[in-house]
Order: structure tokens, then C-alpha cells, then sequence
């Protein structure tokens, strides 16, 4: 009942609290989780070490989770950088290339009112 209590009053209040204490309060819970069955039986009965086992997993998967996000994170940001460089680079071409043509067509015009001229 106690783990069940502590399971209940983490998920009423999660949505509701500060992100701190909504992390308090999960930890809380995942100690009287953990805690009871231990108090209750002692380390002498299997079934008391079953929540153990599963908060050692659970620890497991988020931190796993936890990886996996900041390395999806890390490939972003570097994607990012590389598109901003890439249109950087797309921009100093288009400048370089558009200065380039404006100087032969001022060439052109030029040797066009020579031409006529003569």
C-alpha cells in the first residue's frame, strides 16, 4: 500500500510542481518503492530484493536515455552548423560570381559603345 501511495501522490503532483520538486518527489517514491518491501521482509525474502533489480534497470534505461537524447542533441547542433556554413559559403559564391558577371557585362557594354562608335 505504501509503494502504491508514494506511485500515486509522484503522479498526481508531477504535472502540478516545479520540475525540482517533481524530481524530489520521484525520488521519494522510488525509495519507499524500493525501501518497504526491504523494511517489511527483511533481506532475508528474494521477493523484497525485486524492487532493487528493477530500480538498477530502470537507472539503466534512463541513462541510456538519457544519452541517446544528448547525442541526437549533438548531431542537430552539428547539422546546423554545417547547413549555416554551407549557405555561408553559397552566399560568398553567389557574391563572387554575380560580381564577376557584373564586370563582364560592363566590358561588354563598354566594347558594344566602342563598337558603335567607330
Amino acid at each position: 500500500m505504501t509503494e502504491t501511495l508514494a506511485l500515486l501522490l509522484v503522479a498526481a503532483a508531477g504535472p502540478a510542481v516545479a520540475a525540482v520538486r517533481a524530481a524530489v518527489l520521484a525520488v521519494a517514491a522510488c525509495a519507499a518503492v524500493v525501501l518497504a518491501p526491504i523494511v517489511r521482509y527483511g533481506l532475508d525474502y528474494p521477493a523484497a530484493l525485486v524492487p532493487v533489480a528493477a530500480l538498477a534497470w530502470g537507472a539503466a534505461v534512463a541513462l541510456g536515455l538519457i544519452l541517446r537524447d544528448a547525442d541526437a542533441r549533438h548531431r542537430r547542433e552539428l547539422e546546423r552548423i554545417r547547413t549555416e556554413d554551407r549557405l555561408q559559403l553559397a552566399r560568398d559564391l553567389h557574391d563572387l560570381v554575380a560580381h564577376h558577371v557584373t564586370g563582364i557585362v560592363v566590358r561588354t557594354r563598354a566594347a558594344q559603345a566602342l563598337a558603335e562608335q567607330r
